[in-house]
Parts: C-alpha cells; structure tokens; sequence
C-alpha cells in the first residue's frame, strides 16, 4: 500500500529541521513510522498492526503529540467525525533525517486522502477497477484530480 501511496502522490520535500533534535523512542519511531507508511490509518488498525495494547498506544501517541511530531486532523463523515493522525513537519523532518520517505497530501489532506480512499474500497468491492489520480493537461488548463472508473 505504502508503494501505491508513493506512486499516486510523490514524497514531500524535507521540512527545515526543528531548532533542537527532539528525543524519540523506539516505539515513538515505530508509531511515526507506521502513520507515514499508512496515512489513512485508524488508531486501532494502527495499534493492531504494531502489536500493541491500546493503554501502550495511548502513551505513545500522546507522547508524540506531546513532542509536535504528530497531531489529529478531523474529518467529517456522514454520521460522524473522525479523527486521523497525521505527522507535523517537526515529524516529516525526523522521519526523513532517519531515511523514511513520507508521501505527500499534495491534493488536500486528511479528509480528501480519507474520502478518496473510501471510494476507492466502495467502487474495487463493487467490481469496479480504479485508476489513482493523475494529471492531465487540457486546453491549457491541469486537472490533478481525475479518478477514472471502469467496470
């Protein structure tokens, strides 16, 4: 998934480096590492993935928020709003400083990422085959968001 994200979205240019290098644990790195390979992510498949009791993920979470490596983005839904977790530039920074590539949100965040992704899963279980966005250039004029369907 982390290659498809890659290939739809390019990286982000390294941020400036924060003033002072900020401490991060093993487990911060690991939380860190796994919101850029997964964007999109709840906090629970998050902590599933990695292994962990929620009172651990809590911790660490809130440890790196703490830190300004990581905040939440709120997206509405239909019934609801949710919360993703998304790096901060201190948090691009230290991960590319480690030689993690970060994808960038070049198209509008969170809630774009959120909704385009969930109608992908919504049209691919419905038979459909989805081509990820990409430019096209018409009379002059860029389209960075075309989404082509085919089923």
């Amino acid at each position: 998934m982390r290659q498809r994200y890659e290939a739809l979205i390019g990286t982000r240019p390294a941020p400036s480096p924060p003033e002072t290098a900020t401490a991060v644990s093993e487990k911060e790195r690991a939380l860190l590492s796994d919101i850029a390979a997964q964007p999109i992510a709840g906090i629970t498949a998050r902590y599933n993935r990695l292994g962990w009791h929620p009172t651990t993920g809590n911790d660490i979470k809130n440890a790196i928020i703490t830190k300004g490596l990581a905040t939440f983005d709120d997206v509405p839904t239909v019934s609801a709003r949710i919360k993703i977790l998304t790096l901060t530039d201190d948090g691009i920074a230290y991960l590319t400083r480690d030689g993690i590539t970060v994808p960038s949100w070049r198209r509008g965040g969170a809630a774009h990422e959120y909704w385009r992704e969930t109608i992908r899963q919504l049209l691919e279980r419905h038979g459909y085959t989805v081509t990820d966005e990409y430019t096209v250039t018409i009379q002059q004029a860029r389209d960075t968001t075309l989404l082509t369907v085919q089923g």
